[in-house]
This record gives C-alpha cells, structure tokens and sequence, in this order.
C-alpha cells in the first residue's frame, strides 16, 4: 500500500485516495548494481481540499512543514560552521571523516542503483462531481 501523504511535500493539489505495488523485488548482489523492479504501480487520486481538512490535520501538516524547515536550516548551519572551521584549521578529524564516510557510502548505492518500472496506473476521482479519468502506462 502507498502511503496517502506520499505526496504531500510535492506542493501538487492532489491526495493519494490509494494506492498499491502489484510487485516488488530487490536483487542485490556483490559486485553488481542494486536493482529494484516495481510491477505495477496503482494509484488513486483525489484533488486537495481545504475544506475536507480538519483543523488537527491542517495542525499536524504545519508541523511536520515547520520541522522539515528547522532541520533543513540546521543542516544548513552545519554545512556553514563546517566551512568556517575548515577555513580556520578547526576541523575536529573525527567529524571530518564521518560525514566524508556517510557522503561515500550515499554516492556508492546511488551510483549502483538502478530502478525499473513496468506499468504505473492513474485514476483521478473527483469528489464533487463524483467523476473518474484514468490513465494507463506500460512498459
């Protein structure tokens, strides 16, 4: 099942209603890439509406907003206390070495990951009008 705020922090006026993965499988081997093969991707949207919102939902939402910002910004002073202590000689090594390690590691699974999708299926429920258009893609 996907999630229904799967898509949430995309800014787009659309709700998953539902959704479901008919397949998937992940093959990992040593020396090879890491792939990751979706079959069928069914989704079911809704068009946002502010007035189907509660208020602790419309609450909830801003908080979760409000805490991808601060950690955003925090990561960001991390980023610029980093830089000033490297230009000054300041560097701890240790906190050097892990986030030049986490940084690695990131780019080796990106670099070996590959993703393939074989079908994806839209289906727009419009709750005022009580309509459905659907949309098919295959691979």
């Amino acid at each position: 099942l996907l999630k229904k705020d799967c898509l949430d922090n995309l800014g787009i006026p659309f709700t998953v209603r539902s959704g479901t993965v008919k397949k998937l499988s992940v093959v990992w081997s040593e020396n090879g890439p890491v792939q990751i093969h979706v079959d069928t991707i069914f989704v079911v949207l809704q068009s946002s509406n502010a007035r189907q919102v509660t208020a602790e939902q419309l609450r909830a939402a801003e908080q979760k907003a409000k805490s991808a910002l601060l950690e955003n910004w925090e990561a960001q002073l991390d980023s610029s206390f980093s830089a000033a202590a490297a230009a000054l000689g300041d560097v701890a090594p240790e906190h050097e070495d892990a986030d030049k390690k986490n940084s690695s590691l990131y780019s080796a699974i990106l670099d070996k990951l590959e993703v393939s999708i074989t079908g994806v299926t839209f289906c727009y429920y419009d709750t005022a009008s009580k309509h459905t258009l659907g949309a098919s893609i295959d691979a």
